[in-house]
């Protein structure tokens, strides 16, 4: 679950009425007449976006980016979560966010940037 700025929820509603995909999918899949060529007379698939194009749009825009490191939409999930806890998000919350059952879980996905350890005082300097 992610909450999104009122700017960018009004724009996927403006989108979604523009398009008007069908059924319950916010995202669904491209109907395809062919390899890579969606059917222009129907452009939507009954189903969600399958997991395997979210993974190659992503590579897509990585590549675009100029980013040379693997990224996978998990590695966003963690991102996510440890922007929340470096704002101060109680880890409860960050939890119920994720969707996960167990604490222990939540703080798998915790990742601590290098950047907040280097600035993360001393307490030898205190000495």
């Amino acid at each position: 679950m992610v909450r999104l700025l009122e700017g960018l929820l009004q724009h996927l509603r403006e989108t979604w009425r523009a398009l008007r995909p069908p059924g319950p999918w916010l995202f669904p899949a491209h109907r395809l007449a062919g390899p890579g060529h969606i059917d222009p007379a129907c452009p939507w698939a009954d189903r969600p976006i399958s997991n395997d194009a979210v993974r190659g749009l992503l590579h897509g825009l990585r590549r675009r980016a100029g980013i040379a490191r693997r990224i996978t939409p998990h590695d966003l999930r963690r991102t996510y979560a440890t922007w929340l806890w470096e704002a101060g998000v109680d880890t409860r919350v960050v939890q119920v966010l994720l969707g996960h059952e167990s604490p222990e879980t939540t703080s798998r996905h915790a990742a601590v940037r290098p950047e907040l350890i280097r600035t993360t005082p001393t307490p030898l300097s205190l000495l």
